[in-house]
């Protein structure tokens, strides 16, 4: 059957696509305005068309041909725009397709089919399971953040401040040394990067007294 979506077009509604479909199980109130819910007393007897013979439905719950095609492509595959690329491992792409795809799913999910029709258990499940990796995904960056990294090898590396640092160059090499010659090993100066021709070199900071 054919449909007359707001914001104008035609889209084509496949009732047999929707009837029985496994991802519409508990869609009660969909179910009922779409007449699948044969066996409910609230089922229309027919829906309502218009003069040339397209559904109105779409039209009176104000949902757009791109809404539709949201719906119906998760319908068929179990999924919505741009989820694919959106995690798609190593497309370094991945980043900015991923935010598009959160920015249009919570569009749908807010604005679309489930918000005009729902409850719809599938992509109840489908939204969270979404916001959930999303959470864990950012509960590992902040993690990732605020882990101190314990063996810097230059001063900037060293976010934690556990170390005193010198940078110099080779040829006064004999000055850092001399600092270690009353100083416990724990607490001694030690040679650990080089760079552009400069020695870095790092000592353990002491605790500080207990008051």
């Amino acid at each position: 059957m054919k449909a007359k979506a707001y914001h104008g077009g035609i889209v084509i509604v496949n009732m047999d696509m929707l009837k029985d479909n496994e991802r519409l199980v508990g869609a009660t109130i969909f179910n009922r305005l779409f007449h699948l819910d044969y066996g409910s007393p609230w089922a229309p007897s027919k829906m309502e068309v218009d003069d040339d013979g397209h559904l109105t439905i779409l039209l009176q719950y104000h949902i757009s041909a791109r809404e539709w095609f949201h719906f119906t492509n998760f319908v068929q595959l179990g999924f919505t725009e741009h989820y694919i690329v959106a995690y798609s491992p190593g497309l370094k792409e991945s980043d900015a397709y991923k935010k598009l795809f959160l920015q249009s799913l919570d569009r749908f999910y807010f604005e679309g089919v489930p918000a005009k029709f729902g409850p719809i258990p599938a992509l109840d499940e489908f939204y969270e399971s979404i916001k959930k990796i999303e959470e864990e995904e950012k509960n590992i960056e902040e993690e990732k953040k605020n882990k101190v990294n314990q063996n810097p090898v230059t001063p900037e590396q060293d976010e934690g401040l556990l170390f005193n640092w010198d940078i110099c160059q080779s040829h006064v090499v004999h000055f850092v040394r001399a600092r270690n010659r009353n100083l416990n090993d724990e607490y001694k100066w030690n040679f650990v990067s080089q760079k552009n021709g400069l020695l870095y070199w790092r000592q353990k900071k002491k605790p500080a007294p207990v008051e």
